[in-house]
């Protein structure tokens, strides 16, 4: 391996750091999307019993106990829900709420998603180009070492193949993960969005039956302050 190294001249060095990259930010992604990724239906089988009771801190406790954006979004979307019902607000402002909220929410998750994948898609792109880099000056070595002596091969031919090889043996792979990372993760967003409508639509069902949350301590301590910011901008608004 070392010894493809310097046969390859300057341009393997960072083709090689390309490689670690690549393998690094893959590791990272795909390790944090697994460990982000939960089970949304066995969510809101968990959540069903707390909600119909119309148990809020049961239903927020439930969704803060999972890991992941996908019930760090329905935490959101509950958290709006219990304020605005504090408030007293009418159905449809409360579904407007909680829909505006988790959407807010999901570019966070956008985001989470879509980490270090710029990076990978630099890898993908930018080690090909220093093997054709490093070709055509192994190219243009080797036609100097043939105009100074025709009868010896150059030298430079072997930078020109070795970058080229080396570059294309990262390149490939890179783009082939990236591509799979990136479906993926865009699967996860959509997920994401999923479980904020089976909230909307689970909230709906509580409200055509009447069903009205109850704080306890916990969730009116968490939300006073966010009361309180609602309040005056009603106070605003009314004045």
């Amino acid at each position: 391996m070392l010894e493809y190294m310097i046969d390859g001249s300057f341009f393997m060095w960072p083709i090689w750091a390309c490689s670690v990259i690549t393998v690094a930010v893959v590791l990272e992604r795909w390790t944090a999307l697994r460990e982000a990724e939960i089970d949304a239906d066995e969510l809101f089988e968990d959540l069903s019993e707390h909600l119909q009771a119309g148990d809020l801190d049961g239903s927020i406790r439930v969704v803060e106990e999972r890991p992941g954006p996908v019930a760090g979004t329905v935490a959101v979307g509950l958290r709006k829900y219990g304020l605005l019902a504090e408030l007293g607000k009418d159905r449809d402002a409360i579904e407007n709420g909680v829909e505006k909220a988790m959407e807010g929410h999901v570019v966070h998750v956008v985001e989470y998603t879509d980490r270090n994948m710029p990076l990978l898609a630099t890898m993908a792109s930018a080690s090909p180009l220093l093997g054709m880099l490093g070709t055509v000056v192994g190219l243009v070595e080797a036609f100097r070492d043939i105009l100074a002596k025709p009868n010896e091969v150059s030298g430079g031919i072997s930078v020109a193949l070795y970058t080229t090889a080396a570059s294309l043996i990262v390149a490939v792979p890179a783009t082939m993960l990236f591509n799979m990372l990136n479906a993926r993760a865009n699967r996860f967003v959509a997920r994401v969005a999923s479980a904020g409508d089976e909230l909307i639509e689970r909230l709906q069902i509580l409200h055509g039956e009447g069903v009205r949350p109850r704080r306890g301590m916990a969730m009116a301590a968490g939300a006073e302050a966010d009361v309180a910011d609602e309040r005056e901008l009603d106070a605003e608004a009314d004045a």
